[in-house]
């Protein structure tokens, strides 16, 4: 029994407003003398309540256990009587209570979403916490939670539409199939996500510079919601009625819109798109970041017309008839097919203040939204107690999130987790979050999908104004935009590894943070290396690298670097843009920058002029000539609107360079001699390395991952050797590996962590040898 006690505002007296039983398959008693604490409040209408919380001890958990090979019909409650499917689990969420568990049996692959959504309880039973997890015998793999079902090859017939395209019918081979609004999410045949039936067809190889085998048409014209093409022209009208049209609308993301009407004139193919509503269009989309729009690249998707090639599928939603042309040389008869049709693999919505969620030792594979997902029901104060952990998992090809947490979460952690061939992002933590953690997880292969998955950016860990949360010893490898993204106060980045980011778009970084929210940012000991930019699709005047190792942005301030090692970026190792103020760096490196080793810039010229950042014993140097501008190599490039000496602080750093060295100051090309006046600089020094390091080449960078038959690119290398990046073991790191000149940075073991410490150059603690430098060598110091 739940007895609510009430009473009037002013009043001594209590009185029994409500009594509500609890419903059990195993009903409990409370019997005379049970323990039972009373948690008193007073609402918003002034009244005062109180309730029984009965101690834990009265109220037993429950465990249910689930299996391949057991049945719906068993008791579920015992690994000898398992349960067989995750429906069956749902089914008793209505009698689900805070501290009861699921365990899924390892080895086995379980096809569902399991629904946590027990409501509010306002703490009738305290601390508790509900783990979903595995059991079974030890040394299995663990279990996995699969988002897709699989289509059997008797299930198919051939379509009329053309004889090479085979169809199904969902609604006869899965019937009580609830689809998500996305339809099917993707397809995967024998293990690799096939593509959607599109125009221009993806390409039958890789094209340089920087390229992947996605095709883009150009706009030629672009009005409030229309887009003009002479690639178009050949098209009939109507062709690409309710098709998507995915496009480049900045450097930085790619967007969506559903095409409403086709129409030729005048020689070019017209599409009109939808919504056209103010602030929600392609023009709006477009112009509010450039002007120059019209030669953004684009195409469009999920057109049965234009399902005319092997490996691409259409889905039409209002049969929910799929087609598919299966690839040439691996046969339907023989293949395994699965559609991803499912959101989530676990799916946490509760409005219970005082259950914390433990999930670990699950494979999440092939869901559409998200492999982990969390969202409260209502927002609540920042509490210890309202927490989810999500440790030693993996999440395997989900369309948008690995793990979503949504807003208003705090004492979250995610560890100890490996993410891969995600389309969106890794890992993502909502607005108004406080105190989470990402720790100790393996990054790989997220958003190499040019233009899929959500409008926006591909990110690894993306923190949405967090606050005080912290990030240590992630490893991230190989990510389309940003390593990490994060806005908000006084976040903490330490000890990770990014390499290989911006493989899809530009203008971003390794890592990466800005907008006036941003404050205070804490980075120590990371390591940044191989941020490319990649201009496939961007207008003509945007064709070339924007990116950096790390990025300040949008006039963020009060940010604290230290001990990181920034090298063989795209434009800048270090920017801070947008009149971004009072940044602390001491004793980082940075290095093998193409254009400017640290740059400090204005966007607009209502941005304020940067100002109170402070250098200390950095490594600063560049030893690649700049291409593009400024046409000189400098290690500081400053760009304020009018001169303002003493902005910047700089001493005791030492700064190198393969010929002479020069400083972009005011439009103006300074020399070492006068930037060190302009600073009050006494104390540094300037050396020449005479060897540069070889420019960027086209040398292929490939992914075997069965995934990637479509996903080669090409990426800028040293034109000596290969790179080998990313090895971890147990929070073990090696990165930066090249075959001419041996560079070891940002090495993990359980936690500690020795970053900037390379073996090219003789170096000692507190001593740096320079001048010594072999190709595709960096010398940089030990701290």
């Amino acid at each position: 029994p739940m007895i609510v006690w009430t009473r009037t505002a002013g009043s001594s007296a209590w009185f029994i407003r409500n009594m509500y039983c609890y419903v059990s398959e195993a009903p409990f008693q409370v019997s005379n003398g049970a323990p039972i604490a009373y948690a008193a409040w007073t609402g918003t209408d002034g009244v005062t309540e109180r309730e029984p919380r009965f101690c834990n001890a009265t109220i037993p958990s429950t465990t249910y256990y689930l299996a391949a090979d057991g049945s719906d019909d068993n008791v579920g409650t015992s690994a000898a009587s398992p349960w067989r499917t995750i429906d069956r689990v749902n089914s008793r969420m209505p009698l689900f209570r805070s501290g009861d568990h699921v365990r899924f049996r390892r080895g086995d692959v379980f096809r569902g979403q399991l629904d946590v959504t027990f409501p509010l309880t306002r703490g009738l039973w305290t601390n508790r916490v509900t783990t979903i997890s595995s059991y079974g015998p030890v040394g299995a793999p663990p279990p996995t939670i699969s988002g897709a079902v699989v289509v059997l090859p008797s299930a198919w017939t051939v379509s009329a539409f053309n004889a090479n395209v085979y169809q199904l019918d969902l609604a006869a081979t899965f019937p009580g199939l609830q689809l998500t609004s996305s339809g099917v999410g993707a397809i995967f045949y024998n293990g690799r996500r096939l593509v959607l039936a599109r125009y221009p067809n993806m390409r039958a190889s890789p094209v340089p510079y920087n390229a992947s085998t996605f095709a883009f048409a150009d706009q030629t014209d672009t009005n409030a919601n229309t887009v003009s093409s002479l690639a178009l022209a050949s098209k009939p009208a109507g062709r690409f009625v309710n098709g998507t049209m995915r496009f480049r609308n900045t450097d930085w993301t790619y967007d969506r819109m559903t095409v409403a009407a086709h129409t030729v004139s005048g020689g070019y193919g017209v599409l009109t798109l939808s919504p056209n509503v103010p602030g929600n269009n392609l023009l709006s989309r477009l112009i509010a970041m450039s002007p120059y729009f019209t030669t953004w690249g684009f195409f469009v998707e999920n057109v049965l017309a234009e399902l005319d090639a092997p490996d691409e599928w259409f889905y039409d939603s209002s049969t929910m008839r799929l087609y598919l042309w299966p690839p040439s040389a691996e046969p339907l008869a023989t293949a395994t097919v699965e559609l991803a049709v499912l959101a989530r693999g676990v799916s946490i919505v509760t409005g219970d203040p005082s259950t914390s969620f433990v999930v670990s030792d699950i494979v999440f594979d092939k869901q559409i939204d998200s492999g982990v997902f969390k969202q409260p029901l209502d927002r609540r104060p920042v509490s210890p107690d309202r927490n989810l952990t999500v440790t030693n998992c993996t999440f395997y090809r989900q369309e948008n999130f690995g793990v979503f947490i949504g807003n208003w979460h705090s004492y979250c952690t995610v560890s100890y987790s490996t993410f891969e061939d995600i389309t969106s992002q890794a890992i993502a933590i909502g607005t108004d979050a406080w105190f989470n953690e990402v720790n100790y997880n393996r990054i790989r292969r997220i958003g190499l999908y040019e233009a899929q998955g959500l409008p926006g950016s591909t990110i690894g860990v993306h923190l949405m104004l967090c606050n005080n949360c912290s990030c240590r010893s992630n490893v991230i490898d190989q990510v389309g935009w940003a390593g990490f993204r994060f806005t908000g106060a006084t976040n903490r980045l330490e000890y990770n590894v990014v390499t290989n980011a911006q493989l899809t778009l530009n203008d971003g970084a390794g890592i990466y943070s800005g907008g006036d929210e941003s404050r205070g940012q804490i980075l120590i000991g990371n390591t940044v290396y191989n941020s490319y930019g990649s201009w496939t699709s961007a207008m003509t005047r945007k064709r070339s690298s924007m990116a950096s190792g790390i990025y300040f942005d949008q006039r963020s301030a009060n940010h604290f670097l230290f001990n990181n090692t920034v090298y063989n970026v795209g434009l800048n190792a270090l920017k801070m843009a947008g009149g971004t103020q009072n940044v602390t760096c001491i004793g980082n490196s940075f290095s093998g920058a193409l254009v400017n080793t640290i740059a400090f810039t204005r966007a607009l010229t209502t941005d304020p002029i940067p100002s109170g950042s402070v250098f200390i014993c950095n490594l600063i140097g560049t030893n690649q000539l700049a291409v593009g501008y400024p046409t000189v190599s400098q290690p500081l490039y400053y760009f304020p609107a009018v001169v303002e000496t003493g902005d910047i602080t700089a001493y005791g750093n030492y700064y190198f360079a393969p010929t002479s060295i020069a400083f972009w100051y005011a439009n103006t090309v300074r020399t070492f001699a006068v930037w060190l006046t302009l600073m009050n600089d006494t104390s540094s020094k300037f050396d020449l390395i005479l060897t540069p390091r070889p420019a960027f080449d086209d040398a292929p960078f490939t992914c075997n991952h069965p995934n990637y038959k479509f996903g080669a690119f090409i990426v800028p290398t040293t034109s000596t050797g290969t790179t080998s990046t990313g090895t971890t073991s147990t929070g073990t790191t090696s990165t930066g590996t090249t075959s001419t000149g041996t560079t070891s940075t940002g090495t993990t073991s359980s936690g500690t962590t020795s970053t900037g410490t390379t073996s090219t150059g003789t170096t000692s603690t507190g001593t740096t040898s320079t001048g010594t430098t072999s190709t595709g060598t960096t010398a940089v110091r030990t701290t």
